[in-house]
């Protein structure tokens, strides 16, 4: 009798596991479901994002995903760190709208108190409807809160997000800090990869393929600069299925760079490298090292491509699972 009872015993506790396991998926499911659903009506969509402009910055965010609310248009125009940093600036506009200072009292000399009451004034919310549902508006809402036209919200937000708008004209220093970012997630896409596959560096000959797991989006591939079907950034072929600890100097070795040769996956030495970006009438480049760190030089500042350099007093060892290394990509 009680082996029979502690059979029992195991196959309720398999069905609880499997109806736990169920119950998460169809959960995590529906969950995706709602994140790319809008609202029923224009209302409810405008309510859902005033509440989340009202929760105090202390508190912890709901399970909010700009997905959900943002329209298509917006998404395509600025994508998920554009839509992020759009709503911080909402987000610090909306809590600032909400207050007026109505008099100064007891003013005496260097120091004067000033009261605060709630305002009056209503922020207008700007929905659209699109095939799953009604959705916020957030570039044209955003224009309507600081009286601007399209053309004028377009290019306040380029240089608001740092991101590359087409058809409006982008500065200098938005075009160069988008391209920064870019190498910067690139950087750490590799050292995650790094940890992944036991130390060592991707393929030169395909890094973009293996790295796009590690990256937000497929646009990290692409300098801005370089045009937005092009590529534009080459990897140091000399890393290629290398171990970290064969690089001599992490912080001055370049790890990435940015390449005159337009093609996914290109990697070189250093031979085909362009100078796309200006900063104060010199024009230069921007580079991710070993370390992960980026940083615009000037075209006539030499780089190192080498992991060991000449004169250097120590030098790694090769590690016998990675004796070959690739050669540059000649295309």
């Amino acid at each position: 009798m009680q082996v029979k009872h502690g059979c029992y015993k195991a196959l309720w506790g398999l069905i609880l596991i499997g109806l736990v396991s169920l119950s998460s998926f169809y959960g995590a499911h529906l969950k995706a479901q709602s994140e790319d659903a809008g609202a029923a009506t224009s209302e409810e969509a405008a309510k859902e994002f005033i509440g989340f402009l009202t929760l105090p910055y202390a508190e912890p965010r709901p399970n909010w995903s700009p997905r959900g609310v943002a329209t298509k248009k917006n998404q395509d125009l600025l994508g998920g760190e554009g839509i992020d940093r759009l709503l911080q600036e909402m987000y610090k506009e909306f809590r600032l709208s909400q207050w007026k200072a109505e008099s100064k009292l007891d003013a005496k000399g260097d120091t004067a108190t000033v009261r605060f009451l709630p305002a009056n004034e209503i922020q207008p919310v700007i929905c659209a409807h699109e095939e799953n549902g009604w959705h916020v508006d957030l570039i044209a809402t955003y224009a309507r809160w600081n009286n601007l036209d399209e053309k004028e919200g377009l290019q306040k937000l380029s240089t608001l997000t740092g991101v590359v708008i087409p058809g409006v004209p982008a500065n200098q220093a938005v075009i160069n800090k988008m391209c920064q970012s870019n190498l910067k997630q690139l950087g750490l896409a590799i050292a995650q990869y790094n940890q992944d596959y036991d130390e060592l560096m991707p393929p030169a000959n395909k890094w973009s393929d293996v790295l796009q797991p590690y990256v937000k989006s497929e646009a990290v591939n692409h300098c801005p600069a370089a045009g937005q079907k092009d590529y534009g950034y080459a990897m140091n072929w000399k890393f290629s299925r290398r171990s970290m600890n064969y690089i001599e100097s992490l912080a001055t070795t370049t790890e990435f760079y940015e390449s005159n040769v337009l093609q996914r996956n290109r990697n070189g030495d250093g031979k085909d490298l362009t100078f796309r970006h200006e900063v104060e009438g010199v024009l230069g480049a921007n580079y991710t090292y070993a370390d992960g760190h980026v940083k615009w030089n000037r075209f006539d500042q030499p780089q190192e491509f080498r992991l060991a350099p000449p004169g250097s007093t120590s030098r790694p060892t090769i590690p016998k699972t990675n004796s070959t290394r690739s050669k540059p990509d000649r295309k």
